[in-house]
């Protein structure tokens, strides 16, 4: 609309509103929303010497420079070793132990584990935890994001408040299986949902999902799906084998609150989990 426009717009709005008394105290952004017809809103602003007077508490990181509170994706090749990997984290986590050498703070766990059963998963905890871990919940099933997932994760953590980490494997499990769904727009959608819940209780979803096929020189250019994900997410992990049959691989770990790093990793099969090199 031209300045002539609003202006006449303004001055239609003021004769139509002579009669309230209240006129003179209507914000002028408020006559201006009239005018054009468009919804009344206001964009909440803070400036910037009362953003620097504020005080917050410390975030601390859930595994010291790898995993903060947020939301995270780790990807790579089916059956490379992430479930191990995932029930390693969540072992370490339960009991406060350090993972490798990162110091790893101690809060209950919610496993849920879309692609194994239960009788699965008990042997492979058994495995890495030697029977002995710490409060770990698991689900095997739940609704899907926007049918009914949130509700229920939602409802746990208010249950239990002491649930700090959610692991959710895997997140095409989760998701809507539409088309339109697995676009940009669709992929970071699915986070913003995601971060939603995470912020709102203060906690860490990890949400496991696959490389692509192809390679690339970007390690994170392989998460599958658009930059969406990777784009939305606090922060990003790959795991990458050179050879599939290999026990040894690299995690590739970048995001909002962490540095980039490159770490070795060698599966031990005696125990059952990955060891840093």
């Amino acid at each position: 609309m031209l300045q002539h426009d609003l202006e006449e717009a303004l001055q239609q709005e003021e004769r139509r509103s002579s009669s309230n008394s209240n006129r003179a105290t209507k914000p002028k952004y408020d006559r201006v929303c009239r005018a054009l017809q468009i919804k009344v809103t206001t964009l909440e602003v803070i400036s910037a010497s009362d953003l620097m007077d504020m005080e917050f508490e410390p975030t601390n990181m859930l595994i010291d420079r790898l995993i903060g509170r947020g939301v995270y994706l780790i990807a790579g090749s089916p059956k490379i070793g992430k479930s191990w990997l995932m029930l390693w984290l969540a072992h370490c986590v339960s009991t406060g132990t350090n993972l490798w050498e990162f110091h790893t703070e101690k809060h209950d766990v919610l496993y849920i584990s879309l692609e194994d059963p239960h009788q699965r998963i008990q042997e492979r905890l058994a495995k890495v935890t030697g029977g002995e871990t710490g409060n770990i919940f698991f689900a095997t099933e739940t609704e899907l994001m926007g049918k009914g997932f949130e509700e229920q994760i939602t409802g746990f953590l208010v249950e239990h408040p002491s649930v700090k980490f959610i692991i959710v494997d895997t997140l095409q499990k989760v998701r809507q299986l539409r088309a339109d769904q697995y676009s940009y727009a669709g992929d970071y959608e699915v986070i913003s949902q995601m971060k939603s819940l995470a912020d709102r209780f203060g906690i860490t979803i990890l949400l496991v999902h696959h490389t692509r096929k192809a390679g690339a020189a970007d390690p994170f250019s392989m998460i599958s799906g658009t930059t969406g994900l990777s784009g939305g997410v606090d922060g990003s992990l790959v795991m990458i084998k050179d050879e599939r049959m290999d026990n040894r691989a690299k995690l590739y770990i970048t995001g909002r609150d962490t540095l980039d790093m490159e770490l070795e990793l060698i599966f031990d099969q005696a125990s059952s989990t990955w060891q840093f090199l």
